[in-house]
């Protein structure tokens, strides 16, 4: 608005403006940083009607007025003319560059040994148009990869013992690095109007993920009489290195369109002009990272080193003609993962379960007489760089399992197994203990909306900036903690696999085949939000 336009207050108050919005006649600053960095089709502040060529030839359409919204619950209706925004149609087709190989050497070294050689490769880099944001904005992009190299050595010592010894090495990439064209740039949009575009990449970018893992197992398998039996072992090392930079580079939600492109400064000065003083402020939500204890940065780094263990036998007995058994067990072990960083992570151990816990308040609904909560309120924090839970051991798994012809002529034949086996747990379920403290901390800023004091101008000027450079803003805020506790009690997952069948040959080159088939999952891991409780 020009200082001579005064569309504001001649429309409520019938007199000209003071002047207080002569500072957001024009975009701001680090606005149009952003806007320029981004490269997203903009209309001039001021204009009534414009067409513009959008990125790939779309259009972007902009005009109209804006009106102060009803959820800020101002008794009047204030039209300011800002017509930048409308529409824009843009292509969104994904791009996806891949390539893929593969190699595979068998040689027979001698009559009794054979060597086998196999190395796989993949690649593969995408890139989607605007897809960056939790909004339309800056382009996302995937980078994968994997490579695979096995080595295997058959070696017969008699014709019936069998031995194969295998060494195998696996690397998997993920990365989401963020659109470089936008690197330091705030996760920027709007909390309650139009329109629907975002500044910066997602506050969860960049992501960076490495895997590697070294198996060497071994297998021997032993034919003697009615019996064929295997046993093996093996030894798998695991390597995964991640950069979670989540809210490094901050998030800023502007109230609306206006104080996005007024670099946060319109509804400040109409709540100063209209109230006399700050009411919900210019901005809803801020957020970045940081480490307390030193008010910069935290590590995003972090590297997890586990083995894992196995070793099974198994005997697939003829009992009979008609009769077949396989009987088995299996041990395995999943090491904890540690990170190789020492005094870097911590989780929440639980303390003593003494109950009844005092009532802070008169919640007839409070766990009184629970344990579980007894141990979560006298818990703590502790940093340690081994044993973020216990050890299980008592990972066996047995296995059953049967063939019988029932006639003794193959026209009937039944067939059933029974097994128990281990999983790995997902490395994304403990990998964000990274951001517990007393290393790290996600800070937030909220409007009294979310029950906050507020963010003040000061605070906001801070904050909005390109690159963003506010995290100290945060340091010493009443920050609430972003944990993930794992249970020092953990173990492992487990499932119980059934089946049960029934083979009838109907005629010749024509059988009927009826299977069940049951899996049941025990000890599942879950995440519970363990600061909640019903009422």
């Amino acid at each position: 608005m020009e200082n001579d336009a005064n569309g504001i207050c001649m429309q409520f108050t019938g007199t000209p403006c003071p002047g207080v919005f002569a500072g957001n006649a024009h975009l701001g600053p680090v606005y149009q940083s952003m806007q320029n960095q981004e490269g997203l089709p903009l209309c001039s502040l001021g204009a009534t009607n414009c067409l513009m060529t959008g990125p790939g030839g779309g259009s972007y359409q902009s005009e109209g007025l804006w009106t102060s919204p009803d959820v800020l619950g101002i008794p009047v209706q204030v039209t300011y003319p800002v017509p930048i925004f409308g529409t824009i149609t843009v292509p969104g087709g994904q791009t996806l560059n891949q390539i893929r190989y593969a190699t595979k050497v068998d040689h027979k070294l001698t009559p009794k040994d054979q060597l086998n050689f196999s190395y796989l490769y993949d690649s593969a880099n995408a890139i989607t148009p605007y897809g960056g944001n939790n909004l339309m904005g800056p382009s996302q992009y995937y980078q994968d990869g994997a490579q695979q190299a096995g080595i295997n050595w058959l070696h017969t010592f008699s014709p019936n013992v069998l031995n194969q010894a295998r060494f195998s090495y696996t690397r998997n990439v993920r990365n989401f690095p963020g659109d470089p064209k936008v690197a330091g740039m705030p996760d920027v949009f709007t909390f309650f109007d139009s329109p629907t575009i975002g500044y910066g990449n997602s506050q969860s970018y960049p992501q960076f993920f490495t895997t590697n893992e070294f198996v060497w197992k071994d297998d021997v398998s032993i034919t003697k009489g009615k019996h064929n039996f295997k046993t093996g072992a093996e030894f798998s090392r695991t390597r995964n290195g991640s950069s979670f930079d989540v809210e490094k580079f901050g998030y800023v939600y502007p109230m609306d369109t206006e104080d996005m492109v007024t670099d946060t400064t319109f509804t400040n000065n109409f709540e100063q002009w209209y109230f006399g003083g700050q009411y919900f402020g210019s901005i809803v939500e801020a957020g970045a990272s940081f480490n307390p204890t030193t008010g910069g940065l935290p590590e995003y780094y972090r590297g997890f080193r586990s083995n894992a263990v196995a070793a099974y036998v198994q005997d697939d007995w003829r009992v009979h003609p008609r009769l077949t058994v396989n009987l088995g067990v299996r041990w395995e072990y999943f090491g904890p993962p540690h990170n190789f960083q020492p005094n870097l992570d911590s989780n929440f151990f639980t303390g003593v379960p003494v109950t009844p816990l005092p009532n802070p308040g008169d919640n007839p609904f409070f766990p009184v007489d629970s344990p579980f909560y007894a141990g979560i309120a006298t818990g703590a924090f502790q940093v340690r760089n081994h044993g973020l839970w216990n050890k299980d051991l008592n990972n066996w798994g047995p296995r059953l399992g049967l063939s019988y012809d029932v006639l003794g002529n193959q026209k009937i034949v039944v067939r059933a197994g029974f097994g128990i086996s281990y999983d790995r747990m997902y490395n994304n379920v403990f990998e964000n203990i990274r951001l517990n403290p007393p290393y790290f901390a996600l800070g937030l800023l909220a409007t009294p909306l979310a029950g906050f004091p507020g963010i003040t101008p000061e605070q906001g000027a801070a904050l909005y900036t390109n690159p963003f450079a506010g995290t100290s803003v945060f340091v010493g805020a009443a920050t609430p903690p972003s944990t993930r506790a794992m249970d020092e009690n953990l173990v492992t997952a487990y499932y119980e696999q059934v089946h049960f069948g029934l083979q009838y040959e109907v005629a010749k080159d024509f059988v009927l085949e009826s299977n069940y088939v049951g899996t049941f999952g025990h000890k599942l891991e879950a995440i519970l939000g363990v600061d909640t409780y019903n009422g």
